[in-house]
C-alpha cells in the first residue's frame, strides 16, 4: 500500500511541476507580448492639443496678449461620434473566428460611420479575455454608443442575424 502512495505522489509532484512550468512560461509569454503591443501602441498615440475654457477667449486677443500661443479651437481635433460597438473576441487560430473574420470586415465597410466593428484576440491579450467575462471564442458584444453592453452572443453568427439583432436592440444601420 505504501508503494502505491509513495508513487501517486511522485506522480502529483510532477503533474506539480509541470503546472508550475506552465505556468512560468505563459506569464513569460504573456509579459513579452504586452512589452510589444504597449511599444505598438505608443508608436500610433498622437496627442492633440486641448482648448479649455480660458483658452477659447485667447481667440481674437491682441497680439500682445500672454494668450497669443494657445491654439486656436480649430486646432483641435473633433471628437469622434459615439457609435454602436460590436466587439468579437477571438483569437486568430480559432475556426469560428476565422469564419466571422470576413464578416466583421464586411459589417466595418457596410456600416463605416454607423457602427464601429473590433476584434480582441484573447490569445494575444488573456487579460482581455478576463476583463470581458469571455469563456468561449468567438464571443460577440453588441454594445450602444455609452459603452452599455445589450447583447452577447457565443458562437457564428452570420451578417444578416447581426444585423437583425441591431434592429431588434433599436438601431437601424441603414438609415
Amino acid at each position: 500500500m505504501s508503494a502505491e502512495r509513495g508513487q501517486a505522489n511522485t506522480v502529483v509532484l510532477m503533474a506539480a511541476a509541470v503546472l508550475v512550468a506552465a505556468g512560468v512560461a505563459a506569464w513569460l509569454v504573456y509579459t513579452l507580448r504586452s512589452d510589444a503591443r504597449e511599444a505598438q501602441e505608443a508608436a500610433f498615440v498622437a496627442v492633440a492639443p486641448v482648448a479649455s475654457a480660458d483658452t477659447s477667449a485667447a481667440v481674437g486677443a491682441p497680439a500682445g496678449d500672454a494668450t497669443k500661443d494657445v491654439p486656436a479651437p480649430a486646432a483641435v481635433k473633433p471628437v469622434p461620434k459615439a457609435l454602436p460597438r460590436l466587439v468579437e473576441l477571438g483569437a486568430g487560430k480559432c475556426q469560428g473566428c476565422k469564419m466571422m473574420s470576413p464578416i466583421l470586415e464586411d459589417l466595418g465597410k457596410s456600416y463605416e460611420g454607423r457602427l464601429q466593428v473590433d476584434f480582441v484576440d484573447v490569445r494575444a491579450d488573456a487579460e482581455a479575455a478576463k476583463s470581458y467575462g469571455v469563456t468561449v471564442i468567438p464571443t460577440l458584444i453588441f454594445y450602444d454608443p455609452s459603452g452599455q453592453e445589450l447583447f452577447r452572443h457565443q458562437g457564428y453568427m452570420s451578417k444578416e442575424d447581426a444585423v437583425a439583432k441591431w434592429n431588434e436592440l433599436g438601431y437601424d444601420l441603414d438609415r
